[in-house]
């Protein structure tokens, strides 16, 4: 059921160049779906922004009003913070790119998706490090890190930002840079969405040409040998290769290795033979492409069924025998389901440029990992769900004595206790003095958003 109205909601909001979907527009059920469709949320409005302008003037009108507000740029968040009961700001319409080749500066809008960006960049031979699904919008992927193929050799997304755009909780557009409101921009590279809506982005871009792509993949009877080698062989190899590695549960157990290597054939060959030798992979492609075809090619790895839930966790250090095979065990115990269902943990490997930032330079603080872990269950079928939750949450608390216990923001988990610690570490602190300058109010909150000190 749909709240009540506190306002007209036929009147367009006053200087609004976009438009305003509302519950009687024949657009709005699909317009206020969320990536994860286990999440059922009705806001009263959204709101497609077209310029910083029209942002200010929604966030003044949502305040005005006493709404609450959520900002969506690509609508991917794990746990729908992108959604909100109130208003929503959809800033998928303001996606344009400018490129200074010269001086490899990018200057991009945030409701860009992530494939599309990297399109746009491929004439002048150039690329930004970010993240590998393509529907991801920049605008909700930078402020919480961005990793992906190039993580190794460039750092994460927000290590080759170098300002930003930003209307604030009074609707005043703000700038801000390693010299324009540094506080800001130290919070925003890392911290999240709880300080403003970021409307435009600067990044240093870096020359790119010809990659080289590796598959491998290995039957079940290997898994073990293959994730005991490789994440002990991976972070440490050469910044030019970044891989993942992907174990899945049934029906096939088996597991598989991506990379991107900033090199040639040969020398990746070299690179990989201690991993070859320590296992017996089925399937080893290396191929020679452009880097905006290994782009097309990764994007497809994250488009999961209807539902999901996914949680995540760091590895400090190389996980022990008895880890793996916790592990293998827990995906063999995947539930029986009666739709299309399907279950893995992605390992993403660090080190490189990654790990040589220190924790407290960004407000990302997991500089020293050397892998992260994703544990994903997706599910077809709205009768799999009880199942799929008690399968990853034991999962999740049986890895628990060999991990971490930090998670990464951009995969939001409503199950945390300790999020803000979990998230940010020895930075929250500072976050939430940011968040008490910017945002007093706490205009900008959502379930796990920074609060400010009145909040906490």
């Amino acid at each position: 059921m749909l709240a009540a109205t506190p306002w007209h909601l036929s009147a367009q909001v006053p200087g609004l160049s976009g438009r305003v979907v509302r519950p009687d527009d024949p657009a709005y059920e699909a317009a206020r779906r969320d990536f994860n469709q286990r999440f059922d949320v009705y806001p009263q409005a959204i709101v497609y922004c077209r310029t910083s302008a029209d942002v200010a003037n929604a966030v003044a009108w949502a305040r005005s009003q006493k709404l609450p507000l959520a900002v969506r740029s690509g609508g991917h968040s794990y746990e729908a913070f992108s959604l909100s009961s109130g208003l929503v700001v959809d800033l998928s319409d303001m996606s344009d790119v400018d490129v200074d080749q010269t001086r490899r500066r990018v200057v991009a809008q945030p409701g860009i998706r992530l494939l599309p960006f990297y399109r746009a960049l491929a004439p002048y031979g150039l690329t930004v490090a970010g993240g590998t699904c393509e529907g991801v919008g920049l605008g909700g992927l930078t402020p919480g890190g961005g990793i992906g193929f190039l993580t190794r050799q460039w750092g994460a997304t927000i290590d080759n930002l170098i300002g930003l755009e930003m209307v604030d909780a009074t609707g005043q557009v703000i700038r801000a840079d390693e010299s324009r409101n540094p506080d800001l921009f130290w919070a925003c590279r890392g911290g999240g969405g709880s300080f403003g809506i970021i409307t435009e982005m600067t990044f240093q871009a870096s020359p790119v040409d010809d990659v080289t792509v590796i598959r491998m993949e290995w039957p079940r009877d290997q898994v073990g040998r293959a994730l005991f080698a490789w994440q002990s062989l991976a972070p440490f190899w050469p910044d030019e290769l970044t891989t993942s590695l992907d174990v899945n549960g049934p029906p096939s157990g088996s597991a598989s290795l991506d990379g991107l290597y900033l090199g040639g054939t040969s020398a990746l060959q070299n690179v990989l033979a201690p991993l070859l030798a320590a296992s017996q992979p089925s399937r080893v492609d290396i191929t020679t492409m452009s880097y905006l075809e290994s782009a097309e090619r990764f994007s497809g790895q994250s488009k999961l069924p209807f539902f999901f839930k996914a949680k995540s966790d760091y590895a400090l250090s190389p996980l022990e025998p008895e880890a793996v095979e916790t592990i293998r065990d827990r995906l063999a115990a995947s539930p029986d389901t009666v739709g299309q269902a399907s279950t893995s943990v992605q390992f993403q490997a660090y080190g490189g440029a990654v790990n040589r930032v220190p924790a407290d330079a960004t407000a990302f603080p997991h500089r020293s990992a050397l892998l992260s872990m994703q544990y994903l269950a997706h599910w077809s079928d709205p009768a799999d769900e009880s199942a799929s939750l008690t399968w990853i949450r034991d999962f999740y608390s049986a890895m628990g004595p060999f991990v971490s216990g930090y998670a990464y923001s951009n995969m939001c988990d409503l199950d945390l206790q300790d999020w803000p610690h979990a998230y940010y570490g020895a930075n929250i602190d500072r976050l939430i003095q940011v968040k008490t300058r910017y945002d007093p109010s706490n205009l900008f909150r959502f379930a796990q958003s920074i609060p400010p000190d009145s909040a906490v």
